[in-house]
């Protein structure tokens, strides 16, 4: 298994980290395979020898993408039995920054030196940025958005200068191995030798890129794949109740309790839940790198209310307002109302037109619930107040029928 890096340290700290993880058995032979295949670049035939260096190139972009992924989604231990989505021709759609440095070269270096190269050390500089962006999107046109990748850059901060220079660095590398090595054994060795030291570096540029977008989730709102393996699933018994019931609790998000049925089932002898047991365990690693905010919304979609409200609380106690998903923060105001919490509930309402100015009807909607509240509480001047102020600001913007009729039955009975 991987040496497992350090929480919170500089990608440039982790390089024990990353020899460790490419000397992995899995990933160290399928790099030998490539490179080893290389061979058949020496046939004869020229069209073949292009054709297998078209299909070695992709394949090696392939995996490298792949690890990248992989790192950034806190798998540290190298597997390569997981498919990312990814097409087969990101390998081609990878050159895309190279093809555009070297069109700079043809058309701009002669008439125009200096915007030449000015723009060819803005190119070589955004390739990192450029490359993440691919492996997220699949897709050329977003991955060379100029804001997303200025965006990339300014988030990550020194650790994207640092990963720059650190890929630059691999770079020269290949580049002075290449020449000290060529024609200094048989040409077919030459080819694998060279041929692996290619891949290799790419590779493990690959995975210190991974790493940096692991270490930066938060910063740049990644959202790790779905890896569950498919193929590692047991087809025995699907039926099984309790194994439907831990697949309905990872299903709701609720790995944890998953994971502890798991562990007990495991130690009764069960010994095919290997797969689920994976699943969990992802589930686990991912939920604790997620931001405050995710975990609020996934404690309310599994309608584990008591918790989120309390976590909400515990946050506005600290002097920090969480902001979840428009109907999220509904079902819990909701929630607070239906168990007749009031004083929460007037909490969680307080300063929400704020927080949601594109949300007229939730805020109308959970200011009736608030001057129910009030008038419940004997604070019917407060209730009063508020029925009037959203009657006046959202009556042309969201349906205020029962603010209205609220406001009216207070009339009657002599309470304005």
């Amino acid at each position: 298994m991987s040496q497992l890096p350090h929480q919170n340290r500089r990608f440039i700290f982790e390089i024990p980290f990353f020899i460790s993880y490419m000397g992995s058995n899995k990933l160290f032979f399928l790099i030998t395979g490539l490179a080893v295949a290389s061979i058949l670049e020496m046939l004869p035939s020229a069209i073949l020898s292009y054709l297998i260096a078209v299909l070695l190139f992709l394949a090696a972009y392939k995996v490298a993408f792949e690890v990248m992924l992989d790192v950034a989604d806190g798998h540290f231990a190298y597997q390569d039995k997981y498919s990312f989505g990814l097409s087969e021709m990101i390998g081609f759609k990878a050159m895309t920054m190279p093809i555009i440095q070297l069109l700079i070269v043809i058309f701009l270096s002669k008439s125009e030196p200096a915007l030449s190269t000015s723009l060819l050390l803005v190119t070589l500089f955004l390739t990192p940025a450029f490359l993440m962006l691919l492996s997220q999107t699949d897709h050329v046109l977003s991955a060379l958005n100029p804001i997303d990748l200025l965006e990339i850059v300014k988030r990550l901060g020194v650790d994207y200068w640092l990963l720059f220079i650190f890929m630059a660095m691999l770079g020269g590398l290949n580049m002075l191995l290449q020449n000290v090595l060529v024609n200094t054994m048989p040409l077919w060795l030459e080819n694998v030798v060279l041929s692996f030291i290619l891949y290799y570096l790419l590779i493990f540029s690959f995975l210190a890129m991974g790493y940096v977008i692991y270490h930066h989730a938060d910063e740049l709102d990644h959202t790790p794949h779905d890896i569950e393996d498919i193929r590692g699933k047991d087809p025995l018994d699907h039926d099984d109740p309790i194994r439907k019931r831990i697949e309905t609790l990872l299903a709701e998000g609720d790995a944890q309790t998953a994971m502890a049925m798991i562990t007990d089932l495991q130690k009764e002898g069960r010994d095919d839940l290997q797969a689920l047991a994976h699943q969990a365990q992802n589930a686990l690693q991912i939920s604790q790198r997620m931001s405050p905010k995710d975990q609020l919304c996934q404690m309310i979609t599994r309608q584990d209310m008591s918790s989120a409200l309390k976590f909400w609380l515990d946050y506005y106690d600290d002097g920090h307002r969480l902001t979840p998903k428009p109907e999220h923060i509904q079902q819990l105001i909701m929630y607070c109302h239906q168990k007749k919490q009031q004083k929460p509930m007037l909490t969680l309402i307080k300063g929400l037109d704020k927080q949601y100015p594109n949300e007229p009807q939730l805020i109308v909607d959970c200011f009736y619930l608030a001057a129910q509240a009030l008038y419940q509480n004997k604070q019917t001047e407060q209730a009063v107040k508020i029925l009037q102020s959203m009657i006046k600001k959202y009556s042309d913007k969201a349906d205020t029928k029962a603010l209205r009729s609220y406001y009216q039955g207070l009339q009657k009975m002599g309470k304005t």
